[in-house]
């Protein structure tokens, strides 16, 4: 009779942990068939994502920029074609410049290649800029021409490399900030400079074309800060601004300042400072793990 009572206890043990394990199986496949949690770009999400994007951090990313550049400091390719001011000492004085005080812009490509460890990257780009400037100015009236247009125009081809490291992350907001070191050589070519002489109608009278400097090379280096914030699946706004030293190897005091079209009154070339700011998109050619 014990025997009896013992066996109906068992079994009614065994059917509670039955039922369990069939309540369990039952929950977990209602769960499967709603489908994995996503969030608003659609991704999985994951218990522990192993990369704050959803994107392999391994992954090549290539980005297109407009690309600006803006000149700083006291280099005489900022100032006026023919600037008249007073030295220390109160004589009158003239300094040829370049007249490349606005901004100057261009197109940027470049590629981000992924090292061992997942902070860390290398850029590998170029970059084009084309300058420009002019200033028109007026003349005695005794001449033929009432105005003079000058116009200045030089090009700027750069390649670039350095190391990237990401700075902060905000998972979040998928934003990712970082910082480069940059290496660059600049080839600076196809300058030119004419002279247009003009009456007040604006009719040409006649137009002078004079010689400037020849084409030049120089090695340069930057520090850069950027973000990325995510806007598609795999595609990122890319923002980056630099501040970079544009001759710092292979100046050439013959020759004079780097960015002005004539040597006139040039004995030595000043190292050129300027900044620059690029947007765009970049978009990752493997994603997700």
């Amino acid at each position: 009779m014990l025997k009896k009572q013992s066996d109906i206890k068992m079994t009614k043990r065994i059917s509670m942990v039955l039922i369990v394990l069939a309540l369990i199986a039952l929950s977990s496949t209602t769960s499967s068939a709603q489908g994995p949690e996503v969030d608003e770009f659609g991704d999985v999400i994951e218990e522990k994502d192993v990369y704050v994007y959803h994107y392999d951090p391994q992954a090549i990313g290539l980005s297109a920029n407009l690309s600006t550049m803006t000149l700083v400091g006291d280099n005489p390719a900022r100032v006026s074609f023919v600037d008249v001011h007073s030295d220390a000492e109160g004589n009158e004085d003239v300094t040829y410049g370049g007249s490349l005080s606005e901004t100057q812009s261009g197109i940027d490509f470049k590629f981000i290649i992924p090292l061992a460890n997942d902070k860390l990257h290398i850029p590998v780009g170029i970059d084009y800029i084309w300058c420009h400037a002019a200033e028109l100015e007026n003349l005695p009236q005794d001449k033929d021409a009432d105005r003079l247009l000058m116009d200045y125009k030089a090009n700027i081809f750069s390649m670039y490399s350095g190391i990237q490291y990401d700075l902060i992350e905000f998972p979040e907001y998928h934003i990712r900030i970082h910082g480069d070191l940059l290496a660059f050589g600049s080839y600076y070519h196809n300058y030119g400079f004419k002279a247009i002489f003009k009456k007040g109608n604006g009719d040409v009278v006649s137009t002078v074309i004079q010689e400037t400097k020849d084409n030049a090379f120089r090695l340069g280096m930057g520090v850069n800060f950027g973000a990325e914030a995510r806007v598609l699946r795999g595609l990122f706004f890319n923002w980056d601004l630099g501040l970079n030293c544009y001759n710092l190897i292979g100046r050439d005091d013959k020759r004079g300042q780097l960015l002005t079209p004539h040597t006139i009154s040039e004995n030595q070339e000043d190292l050129l400072f300027g900044y620059t700011l690029k947007i765009g998109l970049l978009y990752y050619l493997s994603f997700e793990k």
